[in-house]
């Protein structure tokens, strides 16, 4: 029995698994005031509205993974490397949006110091992002 790639099963495995490592994540950015800096890109001052928005956005990012996974790693152990790799690909599209952000406002020194810690941060969600996907997509239907 062939089973399809892009079905809406691993799309929802996606969205789910892009929930639950922004979830995760979110203590850490919490502690830097990191959900309020994202919801302010989109004029959102209220923290939990900037948390709503971050999930979201953290459900849209799993989709996309799933999409771009499910056909090139069919075991759970390939997803969490190609979700480090998925980290690093989104902490690198961050530093061209921050990069075009600066062209218009002046550089903010803050900004300059957390980029190994953002790196960090990336590669984490994509790491778990990895392991969850991998672990709900080999569970019995």
């Amino acid at each position: 029995m062939q089973t399809r790639t892009f079905s809406q099963r691993n799309v929802i495995i996606g969205v789910l698994s892009g929930i639950f490592a922004g979830i995760i994540l979110a203590f850490a950015l919490l502690h830097f005031d990191s959900i309020t800096a994202i919801g302010e890109l989109v004029g959102l001052s209220n923290i939990f509205s900037s948390l709503l928005f971050y999930l979201f956005l953290t459900a849209i990012l799993g989709a996309i993974f799933a999409l771009a996974v499910c056909k090139i790693s069919k075991k759970p152990m390939r997803t969490v490397v190609w979700g480090a790799l998925y980290g690093i690909f989104l902490w690198i599209i961050n530093l061209i949006m921050l990069m075009a952000k600066m062209k218009t406002e002046f550089p903010c020194e803050r900004s300059f110091s957390i980029k190994p810690l953002l790196l960090l941060g990336y590669i984490i969600f994509g790491v778990i992002l990895g392991l969850i996907y991998g672990w709900l997509k080999t569970r019995n239907k």
